[in-house]
């Protein structure tokens, strides 16, 4: 968008919406059910998008299946309410020509879930597959998930949900980049590579090395090690964009989440966004290599915690000597 001095900053005044509903109103204030303001939400979506070429939202609804009548439902309350989803956060999403329009017909959301086990916490990946039959306007959701650590074992089927009066599923995704198909996209600041633009690999130990040019190169790292991937960008404002992602290269035929810029992707062992936590985890790491410590050999337990904690606003565990040797230990045993 332009102003008479030049290129105007998004976002710079309040997004408002004229209207004179309360329950509109409302909406605006807590656009997620998690109390974020519909310009903040606008404001991430956009800076997603404009750093991995897209982003995505589905406008999802409280359960209402098992409430008894109408009457209830409305009783209950229940409005609908957006969640947003980066581009390493769907697995996969098909669309279907019906009826002289483009729906989206089927798709695959992954998550994480942390469960205490004693001292320790176990990872739990998660997939989400919700499927719409538009010539029914009937589908389900499915819940899926696999332990993190099983090194690609099949899906657990958890539990499956009925989807009623519904053409299509109702996700919505904003394409900033150059769109080469559908959901597949290239990043708009590839071909920016002079704006403040920054990937560097914080530790781990390459394998392989090509020089693409000056600026670029592409790193290869040996399976099952462990490397951190940083990811940032500014404007001539500040920092736009943060993020770190502590990965495991992966062994042929091991499952993987997909992660920008990472072929084929790896497993996610902390993957956070935004300035104050990604601060956190650079700290971390520094705390790491303070003990003698190569971070590539630290215990992937310590990272998994790390971005479970930091998520939830709690203070992260440090990692130790005695913690240290007791995985080394472990990883004995195991071998």
């Amino acid at each position: 968008m332009r102003s008479p001095g030049g290129w105007a900053k998004p976002f710079r005044t309040l997004l408002k919406v004229l209207n004179t509903d309360p329950d509109v109103d409302a909406w605006v204030q807590d656009i997620d059910l998690l109390g974020t303001h519909l310009h903040v939400f606008a404001h991430q979506f956009f800076n997603n998008a404009m750093l991995d070429g897209m982003c995505h939202i589905l406008v999802d609804h409280p359960d209402t299946y098992n409430l008894p009548n109408l009457a209830a439902q409305k009783a209950a309350g229940p409005r609908p309410f957006m969640k947003m989803f980066k581009v390493d956060d769907v697995a996969a999403a098909y669309d279907q020509y019906v009826g002289g329009d483009t729906k989206t017909v089927h798709v695959r959301i992954r998550s994480q879930r942390a469960e205490r086990d004693g001292f320790k916490e176990v990872l739990w990946n998660q997939m989400r597959v919700i499927e719409i039959d538009p010539t029914k306007t009937s589908g389900i959701v499915q819940l899926w998930e696999q332990k993190a650590t099983s090194g690609g074992s099949n899906w657990d089927f958890m539990g499956e949900t009925p989807l009623n009066n519904m053409a299509e599923v109702p996700f919505v995704t904003m394409y900033a980049g150059e769109k080469e198909a559908d959901y597949l996209v290239r990043p708009v600041f590839i071909d920016l590579a002079y704006k403040q633009i920054e990937h560097w690999i914080r530790f781990g130990h390459d394998v392989a090395e090509q020089i693409l040019d000056r600026r670029r190169r592409i790193l290869s790292f040996a399976p099952a090690s462990i490397f951190a991937y940083v990811r940032w960008a500014a404007n001539d404002f500040g920092t736009v964009v943060s993020r770190i992602d502590i990965l495991r290269a992966v062994r042929p035929g091991e499952a993987f989440s997909t992660v920008p810029y990472v072929r084929p992707g790896g497993e996610i062992l902390l993957r956070l966004s935004g300035w104050p936590k990604v601060e956190r985890v650079l700290q971390a790491v520094d705390a790491v290599e303070q003990l003698g410590i190569d971070p590539v050999d630290a215990c992937p337990d310590h990272w998994r915690q790390l971005h479970n904690r930091l998520s939830s606003g709690e203070a992260p565990r440090a990692y130790t000597l005695d913690r240290h040797r007791a995985w080394l230990l472990r990883r004995r045993i195991d071998a």
